[in-house]
């Protein structure tokens, strides 16, 4: 699986372009990672890529074909969108949640079989919510929520995953969980993008990252290129300083932001 943007540009009506010129791709087993400040573009980057909102120029492209001559159930067997919010109102419990990611795989009067129910059940063990299966939503809290929109999403066993913000209101404990699991699909072929606001979750998890700026500019490449000091400083607009830190469980990176200078603590 290739997925790839050429020349992908989008301005909303009566506004200056918002994303320009953009090209990249991912392939399967690859986890794309996009970062930049608040207003660039990050969800909406995400909802042009998969056709949900139309480039004004360029096209997204599904090994080799652009996503436009694909019919609408043969591209989300083929790829998966998770939303920053939103469940759907047809869906009362966890288990009718994740099982709704079935859908493009069902025939129009077709009912869920056996394959469909274990696909469900296996998302809901990937992310540890077996036990939240009869649970009705409204009783979950929001990260629970979050975490059964993303098994609702892998139950559908796309070839491409696209994530807006996956840890977002998640404890630590369960961004781990989130990340760790999407690093587990990336080794099983599947492709991965996602948005993030954490620089060092794209550079724990990520090999590829874009960068994206006010303005409409963007870099992309390989994470350790794209995240670096300078340009995460020029990007979000604050001072940064990055370095490696030995841990019994290995090198961990660490990445500190300040608005004014670090304070000189030297004796």
């Amino acid at each position: 699986m290739i997925f790839s943007v050429e020349q992908g540009s989008f301005r909303y009506p009566g506004k200056k372009d918002l994303l320009k010129d953009l090209c990249f791709s991912v392939e399967s087993g690859q986890i794309l990672a996009i970062l930049g400040p608040n207003g660039v573009g990050k969800t909406t980057l995400l909802r042009c890529m998969l056709g949900l909102l139309p480039w004004n120029s360029g096209r997204s492209l599904l090994n080799g074909l652009d996503i436009r001559r694909l019919e609408g159930r043969s591209l989300w067997q083929r790829a998966a969108y998770v939303p920053q919010s939103g469940e759907s109102a047809a869906a009362r419990t966890v288990l009718e949640l994740v099982l709704l990611g079935r859908a493009s795989r069902l025939g129009v009067f077709s009912q869920p079989g056996e394959t469909d129910w274990n696909a469900a059940w296996q998302a809901l063990e990937q992310l540890g919510l077996s036990q939240l299966a009869r649970q009705p939503l409204n009783k979950l809290s929001g990260g629970q929520r979050r975490m059964a929109a993303i098994a609702r999403a892998l139950a559908g066993e796309p070839e491409l995953l696209v994530l807006d913000e996956p840890e977002a209101n998640l404890d630590l404990k369960n961004q781990l969980l989130v990340l760790e699991t999407l690093k587990k699909l990336a080794d099983t072929g599947m492709g991965i993008v996602l948005n993030t606001h954490d620089p060092s979750h794209a550079l724990g998890y990520a090999q590829k990252a874009l960068l994206l700026e006010p303005g409409g500019s963007y870099t992309v490449g390989k994470t350790a290129e794209i995240i670096t000091s300078q340009r995460l400083s020029a990007a979000f607009e604050v001072r940064c300083a990055m370095g490696w830190m030995d841990t019994v469980y290995g090198s961990v990176n660490q990445i500190a932001f300040f608005q004014k200078d670090p304070i000189d603590c030297k004796d």
